[in-house]
């Protein structure tokens, strides 16, 4: 059966429970209430039909079962899932079998005896189970409370396996921020947006490291201070960061919170351009862009907020900014 020439709800409609099952797992859609679902109205609440097909697609089914079972917080039915893949011939010394397992154990609260197995599987890099392994792993210690540091070693071991997974690090880059770490979290984020440069939120999120880096260090970045070299100047950080809010308003220009870091950013690089310490970096044509920036954001905003409730406090918000 094609189904590039079906839809998903057709399929509902006609009750093709297999049909349902391989077109969420062929697309990669996020639905186990369905798989569930379909699966028991295809199998049996038992899971002891034949479903009149051959044993491996059979097995196929039933392992994607066991995983929409473990998402939708019904463990007892992923541990039948188990029993009958046993029955069906899968060795119990197999990735799938083991993998599986873990996630089993994990939902039962045995969080050492999935350890011990993930830890296993990571020994073979050869294989994709590897990858899925050290991300558990992840979870597993992200789960533990006060667990910030070890959560991040394994999330490291992760990446440096698989440095094109920009969902981890986004989440490694939120992890820095939670420990204070804005400069690491701006790389992370950079390294993320190799993949995703279209993604307005994330030009404003690595905006928001630079300034936060800049304000909390008191007008220095998190790198070494130099005070005789310009490359360690504050200027360069604030242009970028101001670069990625307007270009985060231009990706999205309904987007209030690029407007209200445009209109903060480039009121912090007047502020920094104007010191004394700054003042051999400061570049007059940056400064004028500066202002027009914030005129620019500030515009937007009260747009944004005509005829709104806020709209009187956000009118003298914006005039302080462009006044200061």
């Amino acid at each position: 059966m094609d189904l590039n020439k079906w839809d998903l709800p057709t399929l509902i409609k006609n009750q093709d429970h297999l049909n349902v099952l391989r077109y969420i797992r062929v697309f990669e859609l996020r639905e186990p209430a369905l798989v569930v679902k379909h699966g028991q109205a295809w199998l049996g609440p038992d899971l002891s039909k034949s479903g009149g097909v051959n044993q491996i697609v059979r097995q196929t089914a039933l392992e994607q079962i066991a995983f929409g079972a473990l998402d939708v917080k019904q463990p007892k039915l992923a541990e039948l899932c188990l029993d009958r893949l046993k029955k069906e011939g899968i060795s119990s010394d197999s990735i799938r079998f083991r993998r599986l397992l873990a996630r089993c154990l994990e939902a039962s609260g045995d969080q050492k005896g999935a350890e011990l197995i993930y830890t296993d599987l990571t020994q073979d890099s050869e294989t994709p189970a590897n990858l899925s392994a050290l991300k558990r792993l992840y979870a597993l210690e992200k789960a533990q409370p006060n667990n910030e540091v070890a959560a991040q070693e394994a999330l490291v071991k992760y990446i440096s396996k698989h440095p094109t997974d920009s969902s981890a690090w986004y989440e490694l880059a939120h992890a820095k921020m939670a420990l204070g770490d804005f400069t690491a979290a701006a790389y992370c984020l950079e390294e993320c947006m190799l993949s995703t440069p279209l993604e307005a939120t994330l030009h404003v999120e690595l905006a928001e490291c630079w300034m936060t880096s800049v304000s909390s260090s008191g007008g220095s970045s998190n790198k070494k201070d130099d005070s005789n070299s310009s490359n360690n100047s504050t200027l360069p950080l604030l242009l970028q960061a101001r670069q990625h809010m307007a270009q985060a308003l231009e990706l999205d220009p309904t987007n209030t919170r690029a407007a209200w870091g445009l209109l903060q950013c480039s009121n912090l690089y007047l502020q920094q351009s104007s010191s004394a310490a700054q003042g051999a970096a400061a570049d007059p044509f940056q400064d004028e862009v500066a202002v027009a920036l914030m005129e620019h954001a500030g515009s937007i905003l009260m747009k944004k907020y005509k005829g709104q409730p806020m709209e009187a406090a956000v009118k003298r918000l914006v005039q302080e900014f462009l006044e200061s």
